[in-house]
């Protein structure tokens, strides 16, 4: 018998795990992403299961590597720079001690400090707070991260949930159509009603100084980014990570 299944056995019972992953297919892609993650920490189960059967385990990797994804990438960017410095990577890494939000990713890079994050406002809360402690810094425009090229290129989404007086439900509702979002829900709520959509991370840029203005400032909303999907119509040309 080989040493991964005698470890295997010896720190764990594969018999609930394996009950999970058959019935996995059974339950919803975000519920089997959870399965598929809870597998994924087990390194000597999935030894074990290597050898039991492989359809399995190329499952369990295939969905752990989407949820990784989800997780970890983050659809907006924004380059920061220093003007008249002579080393944009010196001015990066002494920039990147003063980023401290657990919401942006910040990387150090030959052209300056490349922050990604979730929405506008992560990455414009860490703009204001270095600008605060270092003068003289430049920021380019923010940047949605496409996936792939041509008419195989994705863009990311936002799941947008919004929470409206009724009498301006359908000012929110049209400006969201325009913006390309598909509205899935209308429901009430104790502020009139709550509306959610699905719309490109590209179409979001500036949408809360929008919905301010169309609502007198009386509707509030949640940006949850919910992954890529194929771009529409489909790009051909153009700049791809700029939406040109």
């Amino acid at each position: 018998m080989s040493r991964a299944i005698v470890e295997a056995r010896a720190s764990c019972s594969l018999k609930p795990l394996v009950f999970l992953l058959l019935y996995a297919q059974r339950f919803p892609v975000n519920n089997r992403l959870i399965l598929g993650r809870i597998g994924g920490k087990c390194t000597y189960c999935l030894s074990a299961l290597l050898l039991f059967n492989k359809d399995i385990v190329a499952f369990l990797l295939t969905i752990d590597s989407q949820a990784t994804l989800m997780n970890d990438h983050f659809p907006l960017s924004v380059l920061v720079t220093r003007a008249r410095e002579h080393s944009q990577r010196s001015f990066a890494t002494d920039a990147l001690r003063q980023v401290k939000s657990d919401r942006v990713l910040a990387e150090v890079t030959d052209d300056g400090l490349l922050v990604r994050g979730m929405t506008e406002l992560d990455l414009e809360t860490v703009c204001l707070a270095l600008a605060e402690v270092t003068s003289g810094l430049e920021f380019r425009d923010f940047r949605v991260e496409y996936m792939g090229h041509g008419s195989a290129m994705e863009e990311p989404y936002y799941l947008i949930t919004v929470t409206v007086p009724e009498e301006r439900m359908g000012n929110v509702m049209g400006d969201l159509s325009v913006r390309r979002g598909l509205i899935t829900a209308v429901d009430d709520s104790s502020d009139g009603k709550t509306i959610k959509a699905e719309a490109p991370v590209a179409e979001c840029m500036g949408y809360s100084t929008a919905l301010r203005l169309l609502t007198r400032g009386t509707a509030h909303f949640v940006f949850e980014f919910i992954g890529y999907r194929p771009c529409w119509p489909p790009r051909t040309g153009g700049d791809p990570v700029n939406g040109a």
